[in-house]
């Protein structure tokens, strides 16, 4: 199926797109990597670790077998102008955003349609690095891939990006945009905005609380250490349903608070985790 992969264009050469290139390459020995950047600094560090192999203009992006939109997806009304018609005649592209319904939106309000061969895709791999110096050849391996359909979608196209990504070694899932970001929301979105809170809730307070942090503590509060910028693209392009994932964690704040208040001390409380600790256990 991907037999006639000879060429891959990406467009946006930090973290993920030159995670994309390195991975792309060893997987496909003969594969040559083009990157598309606006800032030049991102394309010199692509090419400097191997994850491009030639950085070209914007245009030319359209010409390759492979297209990846791994850009921050504020630009993709941007990137639809660029492109434009390119993107409707045949070339087989897809995204690596973390949120769909905004995508499929902006992409079916340029064209008047989503064309069949705009794949979008949500690899669940990353870290809270940035750029293309933390770039992983290795990122995707043994990371689920979640592919999303949409009512044009063609057949091959969905195959082919389906056989890219288990060469790289993801599972492919396929889940509607719409259960994309409910999900979304609460496994990644919402936990990243917690640890944000967090970090913020202890202005002036981390030299005194420092003998306190451990491991657990460190772990969760890696999430705070993510671009901001970038997840404050994420969150706003999924906006609704992260609003009503904040809106159900409130609640079970609300609870846990009445618990503790509660009389007799402890009962309701140890309820309350009993129940938290048996459907983590069941995950």
């Amino acid at each position: 199926m991907l037999k006639n992969l000879r060429n891959m264009a990406v467009v946006g050469t930090g973290l993920m797109g030159a995670s994309l290139g390195l991975a792309a390459k060893r997987a496909f020995a003969q594969l040559r990597i083009w990157g598309a950047d606006d800032k030049p600094q991102a394309l010199e560090e692509a090419l400097r670790i191997g994850a491009i192999d030639e950085a070209v203009p914007m245009g030319k992006v359209v010409e390759a077998d492979l297209l990846c939109l791994a850009m921050p997806m504020r630009y993709l009304p941007k990137i639809l102008e660029q492109l434009g018609p390119a993107l409707n005649q045949g070339v087989l592209w897809m995204d690596v955003g973390s949120s769909k319904q905004n995508v499929l939106a902006q992409v079916k309000a340029f064209f008047g349609h989503v064309p069949a061969r705009f794949v979008p895709c949500h690899p669940m791999a990353g870290n809270e690095r940035t750029g293309a110096l933390a770039a992983r050849a290795d990122l995707f391996a043994g990371s689920k891939l979640l592919l999303v359909p949409h009512e044009g979608l063609a057949a091959q196209a969905r195959a082919e990006v389906t056989a890219f990504w288990q060469a790289l070694g993801s599972q492919v899932l396929e889940m509607e945009a719409k259960e994309h970001d409910e999900v979304l929301a609460f496994t990644s979105h919402l936990p990243h905005l917690l640890a944000f809170a967090l970090a913020n809730a202890l202005e002036g307070e981390s030299q005194r609380l420092c003998a306190g942090m451990g491991p657990g503590f460190f772990s969760f509060m890696r999430l705070a250490k993510s671009e901001p910028s970038l997840w404050e693209d994420i969150c706003m392009a999924n906006k609704e349903a992260l609003l009503g994932a904040m809106e159900r964690y409130q609640s079970e704040l609300c609870r846990l608070r009445a618990a503790l208040e509660e009389e007799p001390k402890g009962q309701a409380l140890l309820k309350l985790l009993g129940q938290a600790h048996q459907r983590r256990q069941a995950w």
